[in-house]
């Protein structure tokens, strides 16, 4: 057999539970690699961008739904789950902060944050009026950075947490860690359920698990 494993071998595209696999991973995989880049612009003068990253993590957090309602909308998913134990508790917890959907936790923290970081606001629109009515006091900068050769404009993002935090600057601390201990929990839930998952998934295909796992070094 060839040692190469490829797409579609992997995840036929008429298996539904392959389907399900493949949005998982991609959910995991999303999530990682916003937040390890929001990670590089903490320190002051790029607040701004680390700031858009926490938003744009927020808006995949939010989308992450489309890997929680399946497991209970289609009974071959909820099969293929039942044999996995290693996997209920992160199922569990998702299930917890993603259900009901137009109802949950998730919805109700970040359907707001989603939408403006997905969406800017239409040029004469209400909610741009009132965004910036809301940050009307928020301090305006533009920030240059000498030795990157770079112009961070720190206004758009002021004005656009400002609206979705009104009293941001009361307890900007606060609100942001409880919002950072959330989202690592969904994080690390998404990750178990990868870990256990991708195993038992490999054996329902058949497919050695050394041939799609590559490791560094070699």
């Amino acid at each position: 057999m060839n040692s190469t494993l490829t797409i579609g071998e992997l995840f036929p595209s008429d298996d539904l539970v392959g389907h399900w696999v493949f949005t998982l991973a991609a959910t995991t995989a999303d999530l990682s690699a916003v937040d390890e880049v929001a990670a590089r612009f903490q320190n002051e003068h790029k607040h701004a961008e680390h700031l858009y990253f926490y938003r744009l993590l927020i808006a995949r957090l939010y989308e992450a739904r489309r890997a929680v309602l399946p497991i209970d909308q289609h009974s071959q998913i909820a099969k293929f789950l039942a044999e996995i134990p290693e996997a209920t508790e992160p199922i569990e917890f998702l299930r917890d902060h993603y259900l009901p959907v137009d109802d949950s936790k998730i919805s109700q923290l970040y359907g707001l944050h989603r939408h403006r970081t997905i969406h800017h606001a239409f040029v004469g629109s209400q909610e741009l009026e009132e965004t910036l009515a809301v940050a009307g006091d928020e301090v305006a900068r533009m920030v240059a950075d000498h030795e990157d050769r770079r112009l961070y404009l720190e206004f758009p993002e002021a004005a656009i947490m400002r609206y979705l935090y009104p009293d941001l600057s009361r307890n900007r601390s606060e609100l942001l860690d409880q919002h950072a201990e959330l989202s690592r929990g969904i994080r690390k839930r998404f990750a178990m359920l990868v870990a256990v998952v991708m195993p038992s998934y490999l054996d329902r295909r058949q497919i050695d698990y050394d041939r799609l796992l590559v490791r560094f070094p070699q």
